[in-house]
Order: C-alpha cells, then sequence, then structure tokens
C-alpha cells in the first residue's frame, strides 16, 4: 500500500519493511512449499505471477504488507529513522510476512472507537482491521518468539496464524 511504502517497523527481535520486488525471489521460495501454501491458504504461483501480486499489494487501497526481517545480531541507530533503502536491513533475514486488510472509511480507521456518520446521516462502519502474519521457518519463529527462559516445541509444525483486531 502507498502508505506503508516507507515505512519500518524496528522491534527487539524483528524489522517489518514494505514488501517490496527485491523480497519476491525469496518470498516465492518460500511459497514452493506445499504445506506453507495449505496453511496460508494461498496459489501456487510462478516467478512471475509473484512479482505481479508484489505490485498489486504495493498499490492495493485496503492492504498494508510488510516482509518480517529478523534482527538477529543487528543492530540499530536508536536517533534517527530507518528508510526501507537502508543498507543495513540487507544484513536481516527475511523470516516471514504480514498482511493486514483493513475494512472501513479511513476516517473510521483513523479512530476506531468514534463512531462516525457519513454525509447522508447514516452510521459507517466503525472500520476494523484483520491481520495476518506468516513466519516461513521453525528456527525462524524459535528466534521470534522464544524468551530466555523458555523455548517453543520445535515439533509443533504452526507456521501461519491469523487475527481479528476490533
Amino acid at each position: 500500500m502507498k502508505c506503508n511504502a516507507d515505512t519500518v517497523l524496528i522491534g527487539s527481535k524483528a524489522v517489518l519493511v514494505p514488501y517490496a520486488a527485491s523480497h519476491v525471489p525469496k518470498y516465492h521460495e518460500w511459497m514452493l512449499s506445499e504445506e506453507l501454501r495449505e496453511l496460508t491458504a494461498s496459489e501456487p504461483l510462478s516467478l512471475e505471477e509473484e512479482y505481479e501480486m508484489q505490485e498489486k499489494w504495493q498499490v492495493d487501497e485496503d492492504k498494508l504488507t510488510f516482509i518480517i526481517l529478523s534482527r538477529e545480531g543487528v543492530e540499530f541507530p536508536e536517533d534517527q529513522a530507518i528508510l526501507p533503502s537502508d543498507p543495513l536491513l540487507k544484513k536481516c533475514p527475511m523470516v516471514g510476512d504480514v498482511n493486514i486488510f483493513l475494512y472501513g472509511s479511513l476516517k473510521s480507521l483513523q479512530s476506531p472507537l468514534k463512531a462516525h456518520s457519513s454525509e447522508d446521516g447514516e452510521e459507517e462502519d466503525a472500520g476494523h482491521a484483520e491481520v495476518e502474519i506468516m513466519i516461513a521457518g521453525m528456527r525462524d519463529i524459535i528466534f521470534l518468539f522464544s524468551q530466555p527462559s523458555t523455548q517453543p516445541d520445535p515439533s509443533d509444525r504452526t507456521f501461519a496464524s491469523s487475527k481479528r483486531l476490533c
């Protein structure tokens, strides 16, 4: 989506960057996995179709797509903004993606706890988003979600999750 084109979100273990054409080959490699496609309800696509999909998602008005990068071993300066083109991000391996589907008017999404009326007096959808998170590999799940005192069970084969946010 255009509104997240320059957005980089930096967390303690992961970084979210906009899904760019440079991410497509790795993403396509992941999606060759039948298991991952099944878990994400995805259809098999050719590499060319994957590039077309990335371009479509980039201009989609009701969807934000981020690639999840692992921060393992990478330090970012705390006092400056990072842009998607920052060379430091190339040191962070891709581990998954986040899709955020937006529902409702832009006005309602900007302040979802308030009721809004349209120009004709009708109450509008209060706005909500649906978030889908995919982590492509077990090692990445362990790193991203483990705490020093607890480790996830490596035999757990859950790779995808979805939550509805209100």
